[in-house]
């Protein structure tokens, strides 16, 4: 996520105007929304309201970031329901006791012992991560700055330029901004509950 504050003169306007711009950055993490960037989003919508200046939000993204705990993917074994149809689903997750004793000090994630099969194993309870802005903490982050957005609709002008695609909260945020330009072929794609999709719905 980047922002700036620009100066902007026209022809019709010599002196110039001066805007926010808040833009997501596509080349990080496919332009995703964690608690850095919607920290960013925040301050910079609240400086635009502050200061009574517009608020443009150029939207290219793939919403809140939903990690994964790189150190923890490549280690953990699936306890199926029946090994011979994975169908049937399974058990629970777990990590054998050389790679637990691999990572436990790293306190990224939580197991409990269990003798199963005829084996030791640690029965992954939680997974937390070593890195910030894994998990649902980013989905918390999403309701901040959708309530700022909200804000800055009622105060100042805001527009909106879709570039590439806008997904989850990407694209509430450009629905709660209400003036929206969107670049042919980008895509604004709602997430969540059926009614909640339907009270947001817009033609574009």
């Amino acid at each position: 996520m980047v922002a700036w504050r620009m100066t902007l003169k026209t022809p019709e306007y010599p002196e110039g105007r001066d805007v926010i711009v808040i833009s997501n950055d596509i080349t990080y993490r496919i332009g995703s929304f964690g608690p850095q960037e919607d920290l960013l989003y925040l301050r910079a919508s609240e400086l635009a309201r502050i200061q009574g200046i517009p608020r443009i939000y150029v939207a290219a993204n793939s919403g809140a970031r939903i990690g994964l705990a790189e150190e923890i993917r490549h280690m953990f074994h699936v306890s199926w329901e029946d090994p011979a149809d994975p169908y049937k689903g399974f058990k629970y997750l777990y990590l054998t006791p050389q790679d637990y004793k691999k990572v436990s000090a790293l306190n990224s994630v939580h197991c409990e012992h269990v003798e199963d099969e005829g084996e030791s194993r640690y029965k992954i309870t939680d997974i937390i991560g070593k890195e910030e802005g894994l998990g649902t903490e980013n989905l918390r982050g999403s309701g901040m700055i959708a309530g700022e957005s909200s804000l800055a609709y009622e105060e100042i002008i805001t527009i909106n330029l879709v570039t590439c695609r806008a997904i989850g909260i990407g694209a509430y945020l450009v629905r709660l901004g209400q003036r929206t330009i969107q670049v042919e072929n980008s895509h604004i794609i709602l997430t969540g509950a059926g009614a909640l999709n339907k009270v947001s719905a817009f033609s574009h």
